[in-house]
């Protein structure tokens, strides 16, 4: 299980700088924009179109190592006055519904790519963009946010099951 953690660790490691890395191209498109429009009066087509594609799949890719991380927001003043057993109940049941709601997520992201797809649905915009292309994007960030939780609730099931405390590990 351990092994498995340290994968999914590194796996997500290599996601959120990728993701970062295309969210400071999306900076660095967004200020040439922004000084052609200003300096030359010209605009580049569509860079609010792909900027967004690129929000939306930068999201659903980093959600996976947010969790990894315990990113999230967390109510540990609260929770650090239970017992001990309470705290472990309460971080599985957080773990599990953290799990389901990427199974919904990434079911609904499914469903969106599909008619997508089946319609041959393409964005109204000039650069009329087959819309499951970021859409596949989108639904395969959406499938790692959910393995990510899986992992997470099995190592956690796995730490109360055999009693061994086992945690995500960084690789430096």
């Amino acid at each position: 299980m351990q092994r498995i953690m340290q994968k999914t660790t590194d796996i997500s490691k290599i996601v959120a700088w990728g993701s970062g890395f295309l969210l400071l191209a999306t900076c660095v498109l967004i200020a040439v924009e922004i000084l052609l429009r200003k300096i030359l009066n010209f605009s580049i087509l569509g860079v609010d179109e792909i900027t967004g594609y690129v929000l939306a799949i930068v999201s659903a890719w980093i959600f996976g190592f947010s969790a990894i991380k315990g990113a999230h927001i967390r109510v540990d003043s609260i929770i650090a006055l239970l017992p001990s057993k309470i705290i472990k109940s309460l971080d599985l049941l957080a773990s599990f519904s953290l799990f389901l709601l990427a199974l919904i997520l990434t079911y609904h992201a499914m469903n969106v790519l599909s008619m997508s797809f089946t319609y041959n649905s393409k964005a109204i915009s000039p650069l009329q963009t087959p819309l499951w292309i970021p859409q596949l994007a989108w639904f395969l960030g959406n499938i790692f946010f959910t393995v990510c939780t899986l992992v997470i609730l099995l190592g956690k099931i796995w730490s109360m099951v055999t009693g061994k405390i086992i945690e995500f590990v960084e690789h430096t």
